[in-house]
This record gives structure tokens, C-alpha cells and sequence, in this order.
């Protein structure tokens, strides 16, 4: 079964050709390596592009992996790739089955993992914190009750229990643990273990939270969407190029002073009334109508008032849909800088009448 968010989350990678290996890669900053598709040391686009592709496949649910990786070989092929001298067969060479199936079951798995976390940190009020558990059997399990976790625990400024695989989801033992720098699963190569969401009345007996009535940890952060901070620098643009490009990119970006400003149409990007009613008529790239056009129509069916807020949630409770109308809350909420309810009513009831 195939994931939406994931299958769009990596339709957003750009191919990242690089010497760097995957340790060196895992200390970029996050937004380079969740907008980017890397393979430790390959610096051909071309090659890089192959596994992309395969990888997008099996998200797509066109492929299973055998008929991935007869893709993979046949780009290979057609690019002239040949190993290094005594790289046959190992891991280093692309054209091994071995290397080919930990690349597409890892792009994989990280995609799914960036969907599932953004979509627990939309519930970060009712189930704060992650549970480590063994998803599927290893042939070699790593320690991670033993050894991994407790030294992680000791190692990353963790207010985790070393004798309890949990923590809350913005816990620095996370991105300690992965091999990757990100805070989701897998977190290591190969790696059998989920991550799995522990509710609040849990995750205080587990001690991960204060007793009732003592301040609480602040709430994760909410997720951002891959392009809310994408901008480019544009300063030595003519008036006319200018408008050339707009007219080209359609609303996908506008300019601010000297910068090129991602508008990012389905995503997190804080924008004021009157911008955000120009982006959400916007058709999806597949055709389909803007995920956050269709919540904000919802929200208006449901009576488009404060009452309707609270009915959103227990109607589409679970739903990717619920995610969309909380992302375009935070984003109106934001960009029209409201400071309270009622102000993000009427700014929400005023995006109704400009755009539905």
C-alpha cells in the first residue's frame, strides 16, 4: 500500500551528486538532506538518478523490487558504469545486488519514516513521545537494549531512561541515534526497529513527562514543510527577467527585495490573507485540487466558525485531511500574526470568501 506524503515527500528530492560519505552527508543541516537524494560517493548525477528513480517507483506501488532493480542495472548499463578496480562485487559496486536493495529499502523506509513523523507531530498533544521496538526480525540484532540505547542515553543530553527505550519526539537521543541525522526511522542501515507512538497517560508513567499540576516540556514542534524556508538570491535581475519568471513559475514563487521567494502552496509557509487566496486555487502537480483548498471547504461545509474548529478534528480525526487544516491554520495563523481564536476565525472566514 502506498503512502501519499511519502510519495511526495520524495518526489521532492533533487539528485545530489557527492564525494561525501553517509557520515560526512548525516552532518549537513537537515532541510539540505531532506531535499536532497544522496548516495555515499557517487558523484554522476546520472548513476545517483537511476536509484531515484527505482526508489520513486516502488513508492509509486508501480514496481516491487526485483523489477527495480532490473531498472537500476539497465540505467547502469546504459551509462557505461564500470566499478573500480577491485570494487566488483562489493558494496561499493552499484551493479551489486546487495548495494542496489539497502539503497531502495532505505530511500524507502526514510520516506515512510518522514511521512509517519510528520504526521505524529500533528498529535504531539495526545502522544508526545516515540517507542523503540523491534519491527521485524534481524539476522544479527544490534544491542540496543544492552549497549546502543543506554550509551545514547549517557551521550546526547537525553532526559530519556536508560532502561526504557522511549523518549519524547524532540529528544536529542534520536538524531544521536540515527546514521542518517534525522530523528525518524530507520535509524540505522538495515535496521528492523519502529518507532512507535506513546500516549500522554504513558509516557508519564514511563517518566518521560511531570505529574500533572508540575510545568510540562514544551510541545514538539509542529512539522515544516520541505520548501517553507526555499529561497534564492536574485539581485542582478532585470525588471523584464523578472516578469518572465513569474509568468513561468506560475505563483510557485514571487519576489521579495533582492530574493526569490518559494511561495510553497501546499505547505507551512506563513503567508497573509490575500497571498495565501491566490496559492490555494493552485492545482496540484498531478491535476488534483490543493490538499489545503479542500480542508479550508470542509472547515466552511462544518458552519466556518470556532465551533466548526473543534468539529474538524473530531470528524477527521486520523486523516490526512485533519493534517492539511492544521498545516493552513499554523500558516494563517502566522502570517496574519493573530493572537487569538477569534482572530484566526475571522482571518480564516475571510480566505473563504476570497477563494470558495
Amino acid at each position: 500500500m502506498t503512502n501519499p506524503r511519502a510519495d511526495e515527500y520524495f518526489r521532492g528530492k533533487a539528485v545530489l551528486p557527492t564525494e561525501l560519505r553517509t557520515r560526512e552527508f548525516a552532518r549537513l543541516p537537515l532541510w539540505i538532506k531532506e531535499q536532497s537524494f544522496f548516495m555515499a560517493g557517487v558523484i554522476e548525477a546520472e548513476l545517483a538518478g537511476a536509484f531515484q528513480r527505482a526508489s520513486q517507483a516502488i513508492l509509486d506501488g508501480k514496481m516491487g523490487e526485483a523489477e527495480a532493480t532490473r531498472i537500476i542495472r539497465e540505467g547502469l548499463e546504459k551509462s557505461g558504469y564500470k566499478p573500480e578496480p577491485g570494487q566488483e562485487g562489493t558494496i561499493k559496486d552499484l551493479n551489486s545486488v546487495h548495494r542496489q536493495l539497502i539503497n531502495l529499502r532505505t530511500n524507502v523506509a526514510l520516506a515512510n519514516g518522514w511521512a509517519s513523523d510528520a504526521k505524529q507531530r500533528q498529535k504531539y498533544t495526545l502522544y508526545p513521545a516515540y517507542e523503540l521496538v523491534r519491527g521485524r526480525n534481524a539476522n544479527e540484532p544490534r544491542l540496543w537494549m544492552q549497549k546502543l540505547w543506554p550509551e545514547a542515553v549517557a551521550a546526547s543530553g537525553s532526559k530519556a531512561r536508560p532502561d526504557i527505550m522511549a523518549a519524547l519526539l524532540d529528544d536529542p537521543i534520536w538524531l544521536y541515534l540515527s546514521d542518517f541525522g534525522v530523528p525518524y526511522a530507520p535509524l540505522k542501515w538495515g535496521s528492523g526497529m519502529a518507532q512507535v507512538p506513546v500516549i500522554k497517560s504513558k509516557a508519564r508513567e514511563m517518566g518521560l513527562l511531570p505529574p500533572k499540576g508540575q510545568p510540562q516540556p514544551p510541545p514538539a514542534k509542529p512539522p515544516e514543510s520541505l520548501n517553507s524556508t526555499l529561497e534564492v538570491a536574485a539581485g542582478q535581475i532585470s525588471p523584464k527577467q523578472r516578469n518572465e519568471m513569474l509568468e513561468k513559475l506560475d505563483g510557485l514563487a514571487v519576489f521579495q527585495k533582492d530574493k526569490l521567494v518559494f511561495t510553497d502552496p501546499n505547505g507551512s509557509r506563513p503567508w497573509p490573507v490575500p497571498v495565501l487566496a491566490n496559492l490555494l486555487p493552485r492545482m496540484n502537480v498531478d491535476g488534483t485540487e490543493n490538499y489545503q483548498k479542500r480542508a479550508l471547504r470542509e472547515w466552511r461545509n462544518l458552519g466556518g466558525d470556532a465551533a466548526a474548529m473543534t468539529a474538524m478534528e473530531k470528524e477527521f480525526s486520523g486523516t490526512d485531511l485533519l493534517d492539511d487544516w492544521n498545516m493552513l491554520v499554523r500558516r494563517v495563523t502566522a502570517g496574519e500574526r493573530a493572537q487569538t481564536a477569534v482572530a484566526v476565525v475571522d482571518a480564516l472566514a475571510n480566505l473563504v470568501s476570497l477563494v470558495l
